[in-house]
């Protein structure tokens, strides 16, 4: 927010935007220690809150208030640079994005323009829906809280200073109380709506408003104050560098980082600390004047870069990661010095040119949007084959997956698990059960078909690694699901063999060793199965570009390492007399791997889970290498 006559500057505070969005970017990119990173947005709500929180209320209180002036300041500070680069977005979109995916960018847009994206993501958020990482403007939802916000803060506080003057400061305190526990309460039911919504991020703005609407004369001491800014600083620190898989946060995850800059703003209200001092610093105060600027497009070029090389092409991931960073601060400068400056100042634009332009500008980026809708993605941009490979980004699995009875996602419970159907035994044959995640569910209906003369069970969870402990990635689905089975059920219940299956990392690699020499331990027969080939990006856009262009995107986007590790389990595997079936050497040969059907159809939907007739082709070629019908029992 620019200084206003009714509040001073205070550099600290762009010193602490720059530090936010270095974290939100730095999460964004995969740089391991800010696994905390994501909570950037929430220090930014707690600032806005604060700087806008204050203005208005002093404005009111001075009898100087004027809607009017209050909302062409939004309009100003907001609006050009996303519409900058919103008309990037859809560029980029048109030139990369396949026709279903352009039409999802076109819906995202038109939500954005009504600042409600976040009600959009919240409505089509669930473990099938799109990817995050093939929705560019998914970063928008939190622009769409802080203005639906400012459309209903202003008016509240000029009726509280009309009709109950002296209760406006308790009155916000109890909003933001019933906020904040009505996100405590929404997380675990409800998550993305406790995520998307603004009643359950409101108390996060009505935090900052809070710190402005109240006095702390206890701080004027300038080693109190000092105490008070480290500790917030700490605050944040902890939050975001002590999030790990391992480590799970304070719950709601926002409330440390949320309290820590609630304390560095209130300390530095009353004068200078260290921690103030140190966010002033020049490049800091820079960083910070760009920082909405830079939020806005790191995440458009993270999306178009993962999925289509746009900047720079076959880099390894350090590059890669310098050059989202060094593009996302480079287009963060160009439009805060080109477009936001310009824009906020009313000496170089004049209000009837900003709303003009403004308007202009929304109305065409809108109608892109709207015919990118009902023009079915400007599906006359791809050939025929290509626009029937990019359909499969729109494949639904969960038929597939017997999601809700068998498959355990978000929306369901361990109370959904139906044993008897899942776990249901056929007399006189040999039974199997598949366990793990949804790289384990996707192969179910394949073998089902593969071995009619065995009994397919299937016990499986999203996200879910069949460990012993289920210690990688777990929630407590998960832990059901998997101690059910390998504590309850196997004991009075013996299978042939349990085939273990999942999105396997390295990380998960301690937690199988022990699960496979407990299995040993309890005479449980195991087929182990590696990681199934996976790339950068979903492979229906893959064949599609791939048609489109002449170009094998397949090969530039396929993450190799998976086959060290394909590797590393095997050894792991034969080294306890456990079969193992290596997806990979099944679906690769020497730098070919499987990614069609013979008329162009693409076997994976996504980065690398198998459509029904990619289960099919490979639970055939699975039983022809390993005959699992043929195992003793």
């Amino acid at each position: 927010m620019a200084s206003s006559n009714l509040m001073s500057y205070r550099s600290d505070i762009d010193g602490l935007r720059a530090v936010a969005v270095l974290f939100v970017v730095a999460f964004h990119a995969g740089i391991g220690p800010f696994g905390g990173g994501y909570l950037g947005v929430d220090i930014f709500l707690v600032i806005s809150g604060f700087l806008i929180g204050s203005i208005v209320d002093r404005s009111v209180a001075a009898g100087s208030f004027s809607f009017r002036d209050f909302y062409e300041r939004r309009v100003r500070r907001i609006a050009p640079a996303f519409l900058f680069m919103l008309f990037g977005t859809l560029l980029l979109a048109i030139q990369y994005a396949p026709p279903s995916e352009m039409a999802e960018v076109g819906r995202t847009s038109v939500a954005a323009l009504l600042s409600l994206s976040n009600v959009y993501f919240w409505r089509n958020t669930d473990y099938f829906a799109k990817l995050a990482e093939s929705q560019p403007l998914l970063h928008t939802w939190s622009l769409s809280v802080e203005e639906q916000f400012y459309l209903l803060m202003p008016p509240v506080v000029v009726l509280l200073y009309r009709w109950l003057p002296g209760a406006r400061r308790p009155l916000v305190l109890a909003a933001a109380i019933l906020s904040f526990l009505a996100s405590i309460l929404a997380a675990k039911n409800y998550p993305a709506a406790s995520f998307y919504l603004l009643p359950t991020r409101a108390w996060e703005l009505l935090l900052g408003m809070l710190v402005g609407l109240y006095q702390f004369r206890p701080l004027e001491k300038q080693l109190t104050r000092s105490m008070v800014a480290t500790l917030g600083a700490a605050m944040i620190g902890v939050a975001v560098f002590a999030h790990t898989g391992k480590v799970p946060l304070i719950e709601p995850a926002p409330l440390l980082p949320c309290l820590g800059t609630a304390c560095i703003i209130a300390a530095g209200r009353a004068g200078p600390t260290l921690i103030g001092r140190l966010l002033s610093a020049r490049p800091l105060v820079l960083i910070g004047l760009m920082s909405y600027s830079i939020y806005l497009w790191h995440w458009p070029i993270i999306v178009f870069q993962r999925s289509d090389a746009f900047l720079t092409a076959e880099a390894g991931p350090a590059i890669n990661t310098l050059v989202i960073f060094v593009a996302s601060l480079v287009m963060g400068g160009v439009s805060w010095y080109a477009i936001e400056r310009p824009f906020r100042s009313r000496e170089k634009m004049g209000r009837g040119s900003v709303f003009g332009v403004v308007g202009t500008s929304a109305a065409l980026a809108g109608a892109i949007g709207v015919f990118g809708v009902t023009s079915g993605g400007y599906a006359w941009r791809f050939p025929d084959l290509a626009r029937e490979a990019a359909a499969y980004l729109d494949y639904d699995p969960r038929p597939q997956y017997r999601a809700g009875t068998c498959m355990i996602s978000s929306g369901f419970g361990f109370e959904n698990f139906r044993q008897d159907v899942c776990l249901a035994r056929s007399a006189g044959q040999k039974h199997y059960l598949l366990l793990g995640d949804s790289h384990a569910a996707h192969l179910w209906s394949g073998l089902e078909q593969a071995v009619p003369q065995a009994t397919i069970m299937q016990a499986t969870a999203s996200g879910c690694r069949p460990t012993l402990h289920a210690e990688a990635g777990a929630w407590d689905q998960c832990r059901l699901v998997v101690n059910h089975v390998l504590k309850n059920y196997l004991s009075t219940r013996p299978v042939s063999a349990v085939l273990l299956a999942a999105k396997w990392e390295e990380g998960d690699i301690p937690g199988l060793e022990q699960t496979l020499d407990w299995a040993r331990g309890q005479g449980v027969k195991v087929i182990l199965f590696g990681p199934i080939v996976q790339y950068r990006t979903p492979v229906p856009r893959l064949v599609a570009n791939s048609l489109r262009t002449g170009e094998n995107l397949l090969e530039k986007h396929r993450i190799k390492h998976l086959q060290q590790l394909d590797h590393r389990l095997r050894a792991i595997a034969l080294a306890r007399g456990v079969q193992y079936v290596s997806l990979w050497d099944i679906m690769c040969s020497h730098q070919n791997c499987m990614a069609t059907t013979s008329d162009g159809r693409p076997l994976q939907f996504d980065y690398g889970h198998v459509t029904e007739e990619g289960s099919r082709l490979l639970a055939e070629l699975i039983v022809a290498e390993a005959p699992i019908s043929t195992e003793n029992p």
